[in-house]
């Protein structure tokens, strides 16, 4: 429960720096137009979900879905989104194993998700 706390906490924080409209919420608001599914498995879980934003340009801005444990190996998977600029950010971590946890990132426009990865941390 302490993790999930913190999590919470620290989105509130990035939330704060985000454009104004642009929830930290984890399901696109009715305006956003999803368009493409994403997923990845590696030994530490898995993760899927879909890629909403301008769907006529394809300009990925929220990115929305779970991510899972599936090993009991004292590793917590999570998603890590990379920005056109090299910026990156992360979701809530799944853990021990058999937990599930959102993924819910947002970026600006003129700095869109180009790129993800399925990483873990020691927990």
């Amino acid at each position: 429960m302490i993790k999930k706390a913190m999590v919470i906490a620290a989105g509130v924080l990035v939330a704060g720096v985000l454009p104004s409209g642009v929830a930290n919420a984890s399901a696109p608001s009715a305006s956003a137009n999803c368009f493409a599914n994403w997923s990845d498995r590696n030994q530490f879980g898995s993760a899927a979900g879909r890629w909403c934003g301008d769907a006529t340009l394809r300009i990925k801005t929220i990115m929305d879905g779970t991510v899972k444990d599936e090993a009991a190996d004292g590793r917590c998977p999570y998603v890590r989104a990379y920005t056109s600029t090299g910026a990156y950010y992360d979701s809530d971590w799944a853990g021990p194993k058999g937990d599930t946890s959102p993924v819910a990132l947002r970026t600006y426009v003129s700095d869109p998700f180009v790129s993800f990865e399925l990483r873990a941390i020691a927990c």
